[in-house]
């Protein structure tokens, strides 16, 4: 079999096509599900603000030059103001809490998009969940996942482009056809990625999918191994795509978030330019985790050579992301 002629001193992009046919035996399945491809006529343009920069955040001219990067104080920002849907029907965010049950997330009207592009189970749920909280403001993706809906995560029936979400969740950098559109990277740790991706398609279907866990039998299979190979290209090419495509970009390591969920959070609001509400930032504090963050897994089903071909995925990974003025990928270990 093709897999196996693969030798150890093959170099990452050679190795890579090994993948080739494994994946493409395996592209229907993990297509067929949530993460489908979206059509090229599937996207509308709408008119975007000027964003402003901050910590992690770059703004690449459009002539194609390197932006200086930089930091820019809370008191630089020019915040905007959210223009929320009084009218329409909210989600109360923690009926349970008589300090914080007033507070509520509804839709908004004429909100630029601001994408949030991650690969699958990198914690984008739990990141939609942090920016809803804080801003009162609706979240949507490409992928209208009925279960999250179900869930009650109410800005899932929302359009990507219909103006009323903070934020637009995809998998897929097709779906961003503006490079001047704000973007949000998210990036974690492709080992846990690939295994929590994995879980959840198992799991595909059951209301619980989304925070559970498989048994680790589940993951000594020849099916698991195609799937790290194919997925393992597709982390890495997605970081590098978006390092070297998006004029207006800025990181958000999953990493960083699990540390200090309000820095992170914080940093983030300054990038969508929404002024921190100080209330709901204290109401968030007391219910940081949410409806919606998994449990935490504690697998490890990767073969050596597997790890070697992970290793230099990140490496790859890593310098596009350095060429670009961010920091380093976290230190990932293998």
């Amino acid at each position: 079999m093709l897999l196996n002629q693969c030798s150890f001193g093959v170099g990452f992009r050679v190795s890579l096509i090994c993948v080739a046919i494994g994946a493409a035996l395996f592209t229907y399945r993990c297509h067929r599900i949530t993460y489908m491809r979206p059509t090229v006529s599937a996207i509308g343009s709408i008119t975007m603000d000027d964003a402003v920069g901050f910590q992690r955040t770059h703004i690449r001219p459009i002539d194609g030059g390197n932006a200086n990067s930089g930091s820019l104080e809370a008191g630089t920002i020019q915040y905007r103001n959210l223009n929320i849907n009084m009218t329409a029907s909210s989600q109360q965010l923690w009926p349970n809490d008589t300090q914080c049950d007033r507070l509520t997330v509804r839709p908004g009207r004429g909100i630029s998009q601001t994408w949030l592009l991650s690969f699958p189970r990198s914690g984008n749920t739990w990141t939609r969940y942090l920016v809803e909280a804080a801003t009162g403001v609706f979240t949507t993706s490409v992928y209208h996942d009925k279960l999250l809906v179900r869930l009650g995560f109410q800005g899932e029936r929302e359009g990507v482009d219909a103006g009323t979400t903070l934020l637009q969740k995809t998998h897929d950098t097709r779906w961003i056809s503006n490079t001047s559109q704000p973007v949000i990277l998210l990036i974690r740790d492709p080992q846990r990625a690939i295994t929590s991706f994995w879980s959840w398609m198992q799991l595909s279907g059951d209301p619980d999918g989304y925070k559970a866990s498989i048994s680790a039998v589940r993951y000594k299979t020849p099916g698991f191994h195609l799937f790290v190979w194919a997925k393992t290209l597709e982390w890495s090419r997605m970081i590098v795509k978006a390092a070297e495509k998006y004029e207006n970009l800025t990181t958000l390591y999953y990493e960083d978030l699990l540390k200090d969920p309000l820095k992170e959070l914080r940093r983030i609001l300054h990038f969508l330019r929404v002024k921190p509400d100080e209330e709901r930032l204290a109401c968030l504090a007391r219910h940081l985790e949410g409806p919606f963050k998994g449990t935490k897994k504690v697998v490890d089903p990767y073969s050596i050579f597997e790890k070697k071909i992970l290793k230099s995925a990140i490496v790859s990974a890593s310098k596009a992301q350095e060429e670009r003025g961010f920091a380093p990928l976290p230190d990932y270990k293998l």
